[in-house]
């Protein structure tokens, strides 16, 4: 290949080729100042990244375990179920205005509570109950009203 024509090109054309690469060299310099600068901003978020402290996750689940173990007992023991039993307790009173109610956590344990209402008098029973059942005699309703709150 004959190259004694590109050097006749580039020594006519000598200041235009020269403005031409100092131009390009701007360009890449520039284009290099850019990068830099990106760098030193990935760096400086890399830094922060790696200065971040990350917690011990195990251990911190551990911790929630615990706590919600915790609460489940407590809430076992909570007086949540509540069952209600209406009734007449004597003939001569209607609208069903005594009643029984029990109040129990998870395990049947807990109180009933009977108010029997009378045309002259009324009264109310509190008697605990322990898982299910008491020490003390329980009527038809107050059993009734137990068992709706376990049924719950």
């Amino acid at each position: 290949m004959n190259y004694s024509f590109i050097l006749d090109l580039l020594k006519e054309n000598l200041v235009y080729a020269v403005i031409v690469l100092f131009v390009l060299a701007v360009m890449f310099l520039l284009l290099l100042m850019i990068q830099g600068l990106k760098i030193k901003d990935l760096r400086r978020q890399l830094k922060k990244l790696q200065s971040v402290e990350i917690p011990d996750f195990p251990e911190d689940l551990k911790d929630f375990k615990l706590e919600l173990e915790r609460l489940e007992k407590m809430i076992e023991t909570s007086l949540r179920r509540v069952g209600v039993e209406r009734y007449n307790a004597f003939d001569d009173v209607g609208s069903d205005l005594s009643f029984s109610v029990a109040i129990l956590d998870d395990h049947g344990t807990g109180v009933v509570i009977t108010s029997l209402y009378g045309r002259n008098e009324s009264r109310t029973y509190a008697k605990p109950i322990v898982k299910g059942s008491s020490q003390y005699k329980l009527s038809s309703e107050e059993v009734a009203a137990i068992r709706k709150a376990m049924e719950k």
